[in-house]
């Protein structure tokens, strides 16, 4: 009940519509978008057909809005990631079939873009931030799969060349436990954040 009167309350201010429409902007608006999205999905089969068309209404642009190019390195890394695991959620929740394939295919993209070693690419290559980065891919690729998972279709075991899901996760947890692992990408510093040297993970 809490839930439903929170989410009503944000649908009644059009909450986030104003979202000024930068990379880092819109970012935050994709994290908040996820939980709202499945608090949505929780709730939509007991809410009346008023509440529902309210929420929905509010909700489907704002997951559209995020399907936007910047015309950069965000269009392709974690950004995009998070981008497309919320398309896919939505599109499941609404059934708009077009919206979920766009993470079903982002998770095949992911998969065959990854190294071997299941590191990626633009991830590893953000010095201190380097394995940070690589956790954010890697929740967007879980929140695919689970959601690939209610449909029966096993995202985990699908493989691209010797990348799978366990391949990155394996990779994101050796570099935690020695991150020497993650070194020979991570030096090259790329927007590294406040903390400029690579090896203090």
């Amino acid at each position: 009940a809490s839930l439903r009167e929170l989410l009503l309350a944000w649908a009644r201010a059009k909450a986030f519509a104003d979202t000024e429409v930068e990379h880092d902007a819109y970012y935050a608006l994709k994290r908040v978008l996820l939980p709202t999205v499945v608090a949505f999905s929780v709730l939509h089969r007991g809410l009346d057909e008023g509440q529902n068309r309210m929420l929905t209404d509010w909700i489907d642009p704002l997951v559209r809005k995020t399907d936007r190019a910047f015309d950069g390195a965000v269009d392709r890394n974690n950004h995009r990631y998070l981008a497309d695991s919320i398309l896919m959620t939505w599109g499941a929740v609404v059934r708009d079939e077009t919206l979920y394939a766009k993470g079903y295919d982002r998770y095949r993209a992911i998969l065959a873009e990854a190294r071997p070693d299941g590191s990626l690419a633009l991830e590893t290559r953000r010095g201190a931030r380097a394995l940070w980065y690589m956790r954010q891919s890697l929740a967007s690729l879980t929140v695919m799969a689970e959601v690939a998972a209610t449909r029966g279709t096993d995202l985990y075991n699908l493989r691209a060349g010797e990348v799978n899901f366990d391949r990155i996760a394996s990779y994101l947890l050796n570099g935690i436990v020695e991150p020497n692992v993650v070194m020979a990408y991570a030096s090259e510093n790329y927007i590294p954040g406040g903390e400029t040297d690579a090896r203090r993970q």
